[in-house]
């Protein structure tokens, strides 16, 4: 096999490996969107100005058993709870801003870290989990 040919298949098999990677990563947002609830919440609750408030970044949480570990941005102000991944996985994932009266939240106590169980009240079906000492820093 000449030189030429090598080139042109290391070439063809780069934009096959980045082709598939772009569409594992795409079905990989698009289902972790669906299966946390996420998409049902931004139906309901998308936030389509840029938010005010105060804001942490690399934040925790799990959505109906999908993790988000250090991967959102979440806020609060005098109107809600704002949540948001990071750039890299905002594809399939609005912003939201829940109302806080749209959220009821429950202590939860697990070892090693305590953990607040926050209740959707649209969206019985959705569940959040998200270390207390997270939701403490961003209070209204």
């Amino acid at each position: 096999m000449d030189e030429a040919t090598k080139s042109l298949l290391n070439v063809l098999f780069l934009f096959g490996f980045a082709a598939v990677f772009v569409g594992v990563w795409i079905r990989f947002l698009h289902t972790s969107s669906l299966n946390s609830g996420w998409t049902q919440l931004a139906n309901q609750y998308h936030c389509k100005q840029p938010f005010k408030g105060t804001t942490a970044r690399f934040q925790s949480a799990v959505l109906n058993g999908v993790s988000f570990t250090g991967l959102l941005v979440l806020g609060a102000n005098n109107h809600g709870l704002f949540m948001e991944p990071i750039p890299p996985f905002r594809l399939f994932h609005k912003p939201l801003l829940i109302p806080w009266t749209e959220l009821q939240i429950e202590p939860l106590s697990s070892f090693p870290f305590k953990r607040y169980l926050v209740l959707f009240k649209s969206q019985p079906d959705i569940t959040m989990e998200v270390r207390r000492s997270t939701l403490d820093r961003l209070g209204p």
